[in-house]
């Protein structure tokens, strides 16, 4: 549409509110009236009637309707399929801002029925987050979380809880997880949900490995893998769950281990078609080759993630499969491509404030100017990681730091 013709409808718009809002309702049902059938795996351009008729139910003031739109079409409830499968998470945060007046996610959301007021606050900052936008989601998932709390609504409070841990984990804010933690457990244990206490336990590992706690992470996911097998219908940890266990494990040096966890993750997250997850899930098959010396086995798996993190939008994925990449690019004496990957990995970190994912790319700068023989720029870089780690107590960055550091030879 030509914009003279946008702003003269927008301006009568502003002088007739009824009629615009009828207008809206009118577009609304015609969108209603033409969706297709979806077939078994929609695109997000098959969900377009859905999301226009969403866009324009919240024009005409039916908001509540417009919620229940988003989560029967859209979300297709518990499936989450904008979200989750789709990966659509800048198109979800679009739809989700109609909600708010202005489209100001400082104001509350449109809707008359609280429940639903807490359900669009924790999607919008789960969006945020994913978007990598991690201070701005941590505003918004408090408010989601004491909404839910004022309802005793147990089960999505933990979920808020946990998402505030996974927030402050990638944030670098490690000192301030362990509240978070306790709080997650309460929360499960006040909902009856075991399934809740065992992410918290999970949560609980990912936080011990951070902080260098090798028994205590390993309780913490032993605890969590119990509870998989006796109250879950799957009886492993996979998704995010999966990947941080993998990791211990990895680090733990029980490659075979991690390997198997990784690899049965994998074929979950690839069933569910949740692509996020089956990209992390390739990192870590990387890093295990890579670990070995399989280069070959290594880059097809930082290359399949990078290929899946393209097709998505999700910026921690993204930064994981760059580098990984570089991981291998510097290991390979290809330092060109791996400061390439990294300079874009590092600007991605900095920018939306992944902490440990920044000094995971500071190691990484070190071991590359440590392959190119410039010894200088490797200590004063691993150096700068190692002071970083040791602000925020993140263990691995300090070991691999200091590995670093004393390949040197400098003092």
């Amino acid at each position: 549409m030509h914009p003279l013709i946008r702003d003269y409808y927008v301006q009568q718009g502003e002088r007739y509110p009824e009629a615009w809002r009828q207008l809206h309702a009118e577009a609304k049902r015609y969108y209603l009236d033409n969706m297709p059938d979806l077939p078994d795996r929609p695109s997000l351009e098959d969900l377009a009637p859905a999301i226009e008729a969403v866009h324009h139910a919240c024009r005409s003031g039916a908001y509540d309707e417009a919620c229940e739109l988003v989560n029967d079409h859209l979300y297709q409830h518990d499936r989450g399929l904008i979200t989750r499968e789709l990966n659509a998470y800048e198109a979800t945060l679009s739809i989700l801002l109609d909600f708010f007046p202005q489209q100001e996610i400082r104001h509350d959301p449109s809707v008359t029925d609280a429940d639903s007021r807490g359900w669009i606050l924790h999607e919008a900052a789960t969006c945020l987050q994913l978007l990598g936008r991690l201070r701005e989601s941590a505003a918004v998932t408090r408010r989601a979380m004491h909404e839910f709390r004022d309802r005793s609504r147990w089960h999505d409070a933990a979920v808020s809880c946990q998402n505030m841990t996974e927030l402050y984990l990638s944030l670098g804010a490690l000192p301030g997880c362990a509240a978070l933690i306790e709080e997650a457990f309460t929360l499960a244990e006040l909902g009856g949900d075991r399934e809740d206490e065992l992410v918290a336990e999970t949560l609980r590992g990912a936080l011990a490995h951070f902080e260098g706690r090798h028994d205590e992470a390993e309780a913490a996911f032993a605890a969590a893998l119990r509870l998989a097998r006796d109250f879950t219908p799957i009886p492993a940890l996979y998704s995010s769950s999966g990947i941080r266990y993998a990791e211990h494990l990895r680090r733990s040096g029980q490659h075979a281990e991690a390997l198997k966890v990784t690899r049965t993750n994998l074929r979950i997250c690839r069933t569910a078609g949740w692509r996020a997850d089956e990209g992390r899930c390739h990192v870590t098959v990387g890093d295990l080759a890579l670990d070995t010396d399989d280069v070959d086995d290594a880059v097809a798996a930082y290359d399949e993630a990078i290929r899946i993190a393209h097709g998505i939008t999700r910026r921690d994925v993204y930064i994981q499969a760059l580098l990984g990449h570089a991981r291998w690019a510097s290991h390979t004496g290809r330092p060109d491509v791996a400061l390439s990957d990294l300079e874009h990995a590092a600007s991605l970190a900095t920018l939306g404030g992944y902490r440990l994912a920044e000094i995971d790319a500071q190691v990484t700068l070190a071991q590359t100017h440590h392959a190119i023989g410039d010894l200088d720029a490797t200590w004063q870089v691993a150096a700068q990681a190692e002071q970083m780690s040791m602000e925020i107590g993140y263990h691995w960055g300090k070991v691999d730091a200091r590995s670093v550091m004393d390949r040197t030879g400098l003092q």
